[in-house]
């Protein structure tokens, strides 16, 4: 203990803590290594950014101060969940793994924070992100071509890097550098676009549109054509709202119709959904049990529903309505179905609904549901940023289908919503900041 408190006080002759923290910022699309923590969503950044927290801990007790209002709610939350945990006789090594995402979660915010309070030149956050995204996307381009070829070799090696290895499954698919290719999406959306919208940089947007001509060119999966379908009719109607005269509103809906026509000619996957509906994809299917199982065991205990299940015990409500959606789940594919059956209570699983708002319901009741949205509305309303609603409405899809709270992007959604309120904060918004230091920059080089 006494090592570790000199390490703390020091760090500055041995470690730059900045360091450490554009470090993790590279990492962001490199969370598959082979040593990350978790094999369902692979965690690299904010295991460094928890190392970042640990170098700054006096900012990091200012930054605790300052969120007081959220890291309260998720104390009162937490211990609520405890206790109704251990009223539903929740397994123990589920208890503990369900802090992990929560863990991580603060560490983003609290990180995120800390640097931004410091006034560091954000700038150069915004370069990494662009040259670490770019870098990544490159990966994907080498990993199409390796299936094309059927170059087993390459695909070997790689896997040495992964975590896990989607090239290596069935007919292989590209998923870049991420943990699986259904967390595209949340990454393009959860992190690219707002940083886009915050700073102006066209760099980051070029590289999202090469992502998302990637992503569905290399037929990565439906997820992410689902998700790059649903963001852009949000965009659209976004754009119909704030512009009444919108001359190229044609020209989009040409190139959303072009868009899926082509996803659904290369697409066999796309074809049987718009086909046969939910069930034609297994893995679509799978997450529409998970769901609709938890609704009916909602509906069978509606005053547990109301203050959760507990820490850990996600599989409770699946468990109570597992009967009933079991007899009205259409598809062949029955493995994770089977997996779950209420039968198997010995089952263990961190991703038991493979959404946010199911997650949540089933460990912290739906009050904390209601109470935690509302918060969500309640800074989004706050907000000077004037696409404040568009980012509230893509944040809130894309948790639907991915539930850890471990995930950066509602903890840089919340850090925006703040950083770009005057009412909490009187200096320049975070947008203001980065805007501030790129013109600065032109006005030296002379541009």
């Amino acid at each position: 203990m006494r090592l570790l408190t000199n390490l703390v006080k020091n760090h500055q002759k041995w470690l730059n803590t900045e360091l450490v923290f554009y470090v993790a910022i590279f990492c962001l699309p490199f969370e598959n290594f082979f040593f990350a923590p978790s094999s369902g969503w692979a965690a690299i950044t904010p295991v460094i950014l928890a190392l970042y927290i640990v170098l700054n801990y006096k900012q990091a007790l200012k930054a605790l101060v300052k969120l007081r209002r959220i890291f309260f709610f998720f104390f009162f939350a937490i211990s609520l969940a405890s206790v109704t945990a251990f009223l539903n006789n929740v397994a123990l090594q589920d208890y503990i793994n369900s802090f992990v995402p929560l863990f991580l979660g603060a560490a983003s915010l609290l990180s995120f924070y800390i640097f931004y309070d410091k006034k560091k030149d954000l700038s150069k956050v915004v370069n990494l992100v662009v040259i670490a995204y770019a870098l990544c996307l490159v990966i994907g381009v080498f990993e199409h071509f390796t299936l094309v070829l059927g170059n087993t070799a390459f695909k070997d090696w790689l896997g040495h890097f992964m975590k896990r290895n989607y090239m290596l499954e069935g007919a292989g698919r590209v998923q870049f550098f991420f943990t699986e290719p259904s967390f595209i999406g949340m990454h393009l959306f959860g992190i690219l676009l707002p940083l886009y919208w915050l700073s102006r940089r066209k760099d980051l947007l070029f590289i999202l549109v090469l992502f998302v001509i990637a992503a569905t060119g290399f037929g990565s999966g439906v997820r992410v054509f689902v998700d790059i379908a649903v963001v852009a009719i949000m965009y659209f109607i976004y754009l119909l709202i704030i512009n009444k005269r919108a001359k190229f509103i044609p020209l989009i809906l040409v190139i959303l119709g072009l868009g899926f026509g082509y996803a659904y000619t290369s697409n066999v996957r796309i074809q049987k959904i718009v086909a046969d509906g939910i069930y034609a994809d297994g893995s679509l299917a799978a997450r529409y049990f998970r769901i609709q199982s938890s609704v009916i065991g909602y509906t069978k205990a509606p005053a547990q529903t109301l203050v959760g299940f507990g820490l850990g015990n996600a599989i409770k409500p699946l468990h109570l309505g597992y009967d009933e959606a079991k007899e009205a789940y259409k598809s062949d594919y029955m493995r994770e179905v089977d997996a779950l059956d209420n039968k198997h209570t010995d089952f263990h699983d961190d991703s038991v609904a493979y959404s946010l708002y199911i997650r949540f319901i089933s460990e912290y009741g739906l009050i904390m549901m209601i109470v935690a949205i509302a918060y969500l509305f309640k800074i989004t309303k706050e907000s000077r940023l004037p696409q404040k609603y568009l980012y509230l409405a893509v944040i809130l899809y894309i948790y639907i289908q991915f539930e850890s709270l471990g995930f950066y992007a509602l903890w840089f959604f919340i850090l925006t919503m703040l950083f770009t309120n005057r009412k909490e904060i009187s200096e320049k918004s975070l947008a203001e900041r980065i805007s501030d230091n790129v013109f600065k920059k032109k006005v030296k080089n002379g541009k």
